[in-house]
């Protein structure tokens, strides 16, 4: 197998995408109290900035990973092959699993303390805050599930089709994960809109 082919196949598996804890907070800020405040030194633009290099980190390891994967399937058969990328790919999503649900636990962690949702109005808020952290990433889980379910299926389906060898092999593999990634764009488009949306409503 060709290390073009290996470069491009570990580049489109890397679907990782962040939990929702620092977008939601990002996106709710205004609801918080911080108007008019300096944003530059806020508790919320400090939070959002530590999350953001924390998943910046973990992209950088998931790729040296990937990296690492493909040179070891120099000369594999197709069946060897299919089966070390879906081990690559079942461990890759269990990681991921954790990791975002790591950074909603944060998240929701950060919104409890933040002094500005003390009180009655301020515990309002929060309610409100939380509920839709809640809600964003109780649709993301099911989500990411379905997308890890079809790249094992379809992984399986490679390994029974004869016709699928060496380029063709490829090709199908591309293809097929390029359409995944596009699906998971996607979905983490709406929801950042839909926060968008949310944190531009007026403050209740």
């Amino acid at each position: 197998m060709q290390n073009k082919t290996y470069a491009l196949l570990a580049s489109i598996l890397l679907m990782v995408f962040l939990a929702p804890s620092s977008s939601i907070a990002q996106n709710t800020s205004r609801k918080m109290g911080n108007r008019g405040q300096n944003q530059q030194n806020s508790p919320m633009k400090e939070f959002v900035q530590k999350q953001r290099a924390k998943g910046q980190e973990y992209q950088d390891q998931e790729e040296k990973e990937a990296q690492e994967f493909t040179q070891t399937m120099q000369g594999k058969k197709k069946d060897e092959f299919l089966q070390a990328l879906k081990g690559f790919k079942a461990n890759q999503y269990e990681k991921n699993t954790a990791f975002r649900e790591k950074l909603f636990q944060e998240g929701k962690e950060f919104v409890n303390n933040l002094p500005q949702l003390s009180g009655e109005m301020g515990a309002k808020r929060k309610e409100k805050i939380l509920a839709r952290m809640e809600k964003d990433f109780s649709e993301m889980k099911p989500f990411f599930l379905k997308k890890h379910e079809e790249n094992m299926a379809f992984i399986d389906k490679c390994t029974l089709d004869s016709k699928l060898e060496g380029p063709a092999l490829y090709k199908a593999l591309e293809e097929f994960m390029k359409a995944q990634k596009a699906s998971a764009q996607e979905f983490m488009e709406k929801h950042r809109q839909e926060a968008q949306k949310n944190s531009q409503s007026p403050a209740q």
